[in-house]
């Protein structure tokens, strides 16, 4: 999809337009789409729904966290604080 309407043949150079000027790129071989096996395709999509339920599950722990607490903001000490620790 990301060069619909670019359809060229092989060894063509086609141009898609942007608003920074023309792109263009050497079209060297042609596949058909395809569909992957599940086989193929399921340890990556385990490991995409284990880290997603790993987000939320660290999502939830911070809100719990956060709500529970009396967070204070001092900003006398932030103030010129560059970001590095002391040693």
């Amino acid at each position: 999809r990301l060069f619909h309407g670019c359809r060229r043949s092989r060894g063509s150079v086609p141009g898609p337009r942007c608003a920074f000027g023309y792109h263009l790129f050497t079209v060297v071989a042609h596949r058909p789409a395809r569909r992957p096996d599940y086989a193929d395709v399921a340890p990556a999509l385990r490991e995409r729904l284990r880290r997603a339920r790993q987000d939320e599950a660290v999502a939830a722990w911070i809100r719990e966290r956060t709500g529970k607490a009396a967070i204070v903001i001092n900003e006398s000490v932030l103030t010129g604080f560059d970001g590095r620790l002391a040693p």
